[in-house]
C-alpha cells in the first residue's frame, strides 16, 4: 500500500501538483489533486518559512472558542469519513493561499503506521525531496477516546512519529471529542503533553471552530500575516478605525458594491434591503451569543480545560480572544452604523438623502479588495465574507 501511494504522487509534476492522500493503519486513498507547498528547518529548528506555516496553522486553530454544547456534534462524526475529509480542507485551504502569494511546492499526505493521520510535506522550489519538512496532525475522534487505553495509544503514536519521521518539525494534536462528556480526559491529555517538545493539544472546542471555518478565513489569515507591515493593507485597516464591528461591516459592504458596480451612491432603503448585509450582522449576533456562552462555558470548566490567557494585540491587528460585542437589532444598528459612518466614510446628499461613499478615503480598502478579486477570482458573496475576515470585523 506505500508503493501504491508513492506512486500515485509520482504521477504528477513534483513542480506543479501531488495528490492529496490519507492514511489510516493500512488504508490509503486518493482525495483529490493538490497544489505544491515550501519550506525548510532542522529537527530542533525551524526558518523563517517554517516558523510563518505553523504560525497560520496555530492562529487558526486557536481563532475562536465554540460554546461546548457545539462539540456534541462530534459524538456522531467518525474518524476517516468526517474529521479527515474536513481537516484536509483546512489545512489545504491555507498551503493554496500562500501559493497565491509566491511559487511553493507542498503535498498533504498520510504516513503508514507512524502515529499521524495527516502530515503536510513541504520545501522550497531549490531543495530536493530529501530536505522536505513536515508537520504532522493527530486527530482523536469521540470513539477514540472513549477506549479505555487512549492516553497510551496517543503517547505512543506520539513517540513513534517522533522517532519515525525524518523532518518533522511539529505535531498538532486535535481532540475532536463532546467536550463535557469528556472534560477530565481533555485535561488529562492537556497536562501530559503540556511540556512535550513540539506538540501542541487543542482541545474540542478550538477544533470545532476550525473544522466549520469558511475557507476564506484561511485565506484571510494568510494574507494579514503575509502582508502585515504592507503600507497599503495598514492603511485599509486604519481607515476602519470605528468601534462598532458592524460599522466597519457596513463600510466594507459599501467599498465592495462600488468596486463591484462602480456606483458610489446607495439609498438608505437600498443598505436596508440588502440580504448579504443582514446576514452578517446576523452573524455579529450570533457571535456575541456565543461569546457571551463561551464565555460561561470558560467559567464551569475552568478546572477542567487548560485555557489561554488572552493575547495583547499583535502585529497582524488582532487578538486571539475579542472582547464581547454589542449589535442591536438590524434596522436600529444600521441606523447608528450609518451615524457612525458620515463625515468620515460616506455623506449624504442634501437633495436626494441618498449616501455618498467617500471613495478617496477608502483608496487603500478598495485595493486590497480589487486585489482579492484578482488572487482568488472571488464571487460577490465570498468577496464580502473574505473582506470580513481579512479587516478583523469576524475575528
Amino acid at each position: 500500500m506505500k508503493d501504491e501511494a508513492h506512486s500515485a504522487e509520482s504521477l504528477l509534476p513534483s513542480s506543479v501538483a501531488a495528490s492529496l492522500v490519507v492514511m489510516h493503519g493500512d488504508n490509503a486513498r486518493v482525495c483529490r489533486p493538490a497544489p505544491l507547498f515550501t519550506t525548510e528547518a532542522t529537527k530542533t529548528h525551524v526558518t523563517e518559512m517554517t516558523q510563518e506555516l505553523l504560525e497560520v496553522y496555530e492562529r487558526l486553530l486557536k481563532r475562536q472558542r465554540s460554546p461546548a454544547a457545539a462539540t456534541r456534534q462530534f459524538q456522531h462524526w467518525k474518524h476517516d469519513a468526517d474529521l479527515l475529509p474536513k481537516l484536509l480542507v483546512q489545512l489545504d485551504a491555507v498551503l493554496a493561499a500562500l501559493n497565491k502569494f509566491e511559487p511553493i511546492v507542498y503535498n498533504t499526505q498520510g504516513i503508514l503506521d507512524d502515529g499521524t493521520d495527516v502530515a503536510v510535506r513541504y520545501r522550497t522550489s531549490n531543495q530536493g525531496d530529501e530536505e522536505r519538512e513536515l508537520i504532522g496532525f493527530q486527530v482523536k475522534s469521540y470513539g477514540d477516546l472513549s477506549k479505555p487505553d487512549c492516553m497510551k495509544d496517543l503517547k505512543a503514536q506520539r513517540d513513534d512519529t517522533f522517532r519515525k519521521v525524518r523532518g518533522l518539525s511539529y505535531y498538532f494534536i486535535l481532540l475532536c471529542t463532546d467536550a463535557e462528556k469528556h472534560a477530565k480526559k481533555v485535561q488529562n491529555i492537556q497536562a501530559e503533553f503540556r511540556s512535550a517538545e513540539r506538540t501542541k493539544v487543542i482541545e474540542p472546542r478550538l477544533v470545532y471552530t476550525f473544522l466549520n471555518s469558511p475557507v476564506t478565513t484561511a485565506e484571510a489569515l494568510v494574507k494579514r500575516i503575509r502582508q502585515a507591515d504592507d503600507i497599503v493593507f495598514r492603511n485599509a485597516l486604519d481607515s476602519l478605525d470605528q468601534s462598532s464591528p458592524s460599522s466597519q461591516a457596513l463600510a466594507i459592504f459599501l467599498a465592495v458594491k462600488a468596486v463591484l458596480t462602480g456606483e458610489r451612491q446607495f439609498s438608505e432603503a437600498d443598505v436596508l434591503s440588502a440580504s448579504d448585509l443582514r446576514r452578517v450582522y446576523g452573524e455579529l449576533r450570533d457571535k456575541q451569543a456565543q461569546l457571551i456562552e463561551g464565555a460561561l462555558d470558560d467559567n464551569d470548566v475552568s478546572s477542567d480545560f487548560e485555557m489561554t490567557e488572552p493575547e495583547e494585540e499583535d502585529d497582524y491587528g488582532f487578538r486571539d480572544e475579542e472582547p464581547v460585542i454589542r449589535i442591536a437589532e438590524f434596522e436600529t444598528q444600521i441606523t447608528e452604523d450609518l451615524e457612525l459612518l458620515e463625515t468620515d466614510v460616506i455623506e449624504r446628499d442634501s437633495d436626494s438623502n441618498k449616501l455618498i461613499l467617500k471613495t478617496e478615503q477608502l483608496r487603500a480598502l478598495t485595493a486590497v479588495i480589487t486585489d482579492a478579486l484578482a488572487r482568488y477570482e472571488y464571487s460577490e458573496s465570498e468577496l464580502m465574507s473574505y473582506m470580513f475576515s481579512v479587516m478583523g470585523v469576524m475575528d
